[in-house]
């Protein structure tokens, strides 16, 4: 799947994955290929994995590499797909919460296109579904209590002014008050839009564990440039939900639909990720995501949906020989309620301390996909949050150490895709340094790569970070 370059995309590349045939995957989990076969989704199962009903969520494991340092890396890439929904299978009914700020920055256009958005989302609910609307200031008010769609939903969205501050923990609050009890046979979305920053960042991402903890997967979307986008990030992570940039003229009404409709095709209420292993591993990044270290939320899954966290394990320097990584575990509870697992072993590598070694024994698909794919986009992150805060330096070591630690095994494994990589970093180090980058090309950049780590896609080459253009097709 493409990284998300504005809304219209993310919205096509979702609503083509929710209506196109997905690639069907093997009922157990796969282990990882040595690194001259590339892993065969059809390999034979482990007997040790039971066999799961066609319909259950299905977990796949690759090792980027058979042999490891000691005190060093290994990542994995986990691969969840979801079953595909049958005709039959009735929509679920929705309660969609709008958070919307309307604070003075809100002015003139962009709360003009925050009220047709909402229209839009509105006019697209069925008899069944519900709809609520906050709006936050320096103060909040709900505009609209849930409840079904009539006169009054519209006529509360076009009453929206904008003026005053911006109290997004209090509107997020109040719109989760809105859907505090859960209701059975009922999915729930809360979707947060602002242009601005908070007063105060305190208590904003738990907000978003909280939204998750009520099994109501928050969305963020921001509008404009002036928003903080590593934070909305970091709340719709927390909320298990997605985040969008509404660049200028991107039609909003878009991404609330696709929102909306993913919610309609959930096949999962919640989903995580857990890892078990032995004392010489530990797991030390989920892709970037917010977790306890041992397990991970990752909300929803929808129908036919193929989803790819990358899980980074770092191997105990006094370890040797043949190491065993340990096992992955899937769990979720379906539209109906009931709990699910699978269990998935995550391979065992070869310790040595010879860096020729692992040079030889690196899974070189699997390898350039965790460099691209998942390393770079964190990087890229990192990168956004310390040139917003006036820290090139911080940016620029960042893009330097990424370089200097995939070179030297690139020169072994030469891959295409690194190589353009590294020359892509390089580029934009070269910007940083010379204080190039423009905001909106910094916000675009953020939100490549978030949307890449996301969808296990490359963050992709943009060239010059100074506006903001669509990726080719």
């Amino acid at each position: 799947m493409r990284p998300y370059l504005t809304p219209m995309l993310a919205v096509s590349a979702l609503l083509a994955a929710l209506v196109a045939p997905r690639l069907l995957a093997a009922s157990t989990a796969v282990p990882a290929a040595p690194p001259e076969t590339p892993a065969d989704p059809e390999a034979p199962a482990d007997p040790s994995t039971p066999i799961l009903a066609s319909d259950a969520p299905q977990l796949h494991v690759r090792l980027d590499r058979s042999a490891a340092l000691a005190g060093d890396v290994v990542r994995a890439e986990l691969t969840l797909v979801a079953p595909e929904v049958t005709d039959e299978a009735p929509a679920l009914p929705t309660d969609v919460v709008l958070v919307v700020d309307r604070s003075g920055s809100m002015n003139g256009g962009k709360i003009a296109e925050a009220r047709s958005a909402a229209e839009s989302l509105i006019g697209a609910l069925g008899p069944d579904d519900r709809v609520s609307l906050v709006s936050f200031a320096s103060d909040v008010t709900v505009d609209l209590a849930l409840s079904p769609v009539g006169p009054a939903s519209y006529t509360s969205v076009r009453r929206l002014r904008s003026g005053g501050g911006t109290e997004l923990q209090a509107g997020i609050d109040v719109g989760l008050s809105q859907i505090q009890e859960p209701t059975p046979g009922r999915n729930r979305r809360v979707i947060v839009l602002t242009d601005g920053r908070p007063n105060t960042q305190a208590g904003v991402v738990e907000r978003g564990q909280r939204a998750a903890t009520l099994e109501a997967p928050l969305t963020t979307v921001g509008i404009g440039t002036d928003y903080d986008p590593v934070l909305l990030q970091q709340l719709a992570d927390a909320g298990t939900g997605n985040h969008y940039w509404a660049s200028p003229g991107s039609p909003l009404d878009a991404v609330f639909a696709a929102e909306f409709q993913s919610s309609r095709t959930a096949v999962t209420r919640t989903t995580a990720l857990s890892w078990r292993g032995p004392d010489g591993v530990q797991v030390v990044d989920w892709g970037g995501l917010p977790s306890d270290g041992a397990s991970v939320a990752l909300g929803q899954l929808f129908a036919g949906q193929r989803r790819s966290v990358w899980v980074t394990l770092r191997v105990d320097p006094a370890s040797s020989g043949d190491l065993d990584l340990g096992r992955f575990e899937l769990t979720w509870t379906g539209r109906d309620g009931l709990p699910g697992a699978q269990v998935a072993a995550a391979g065992s590598v070869g310790v040595t301390r010879d860096t020729r070694v692992v040079a030889q024994n690196v899974d070189k698909e699997g390898w350039s996909k965790s460099v691209v794919n998942d390393e770079y986009n964190q990087v890229l992150s990192k990168v956004t949050a310390a040139v917003g805060r006036g820290d090139r330096q911080a940016a620029v070591d960042e893009l330097s150490a990424y370089q200097a630690r995939n070179f030297a095994m690139n020169e072994v494994v030469q891959s295409a895709a690194v190589t353009d990589n590294l020359a892509e970093a390089a580029r934009l180090q070269q910007q940083v340094e010379q204080g190039t980058v423009e905001r909106s090309g910094l916000v675009d950049l953020s939100t490549r790569a978030y949307q890449g780590r996301r969808n296990g896609a490359s963050a992709g080459s943009f060239g010059s970070y100074g506006s903001v253009r669509p990726r080719p097709r």
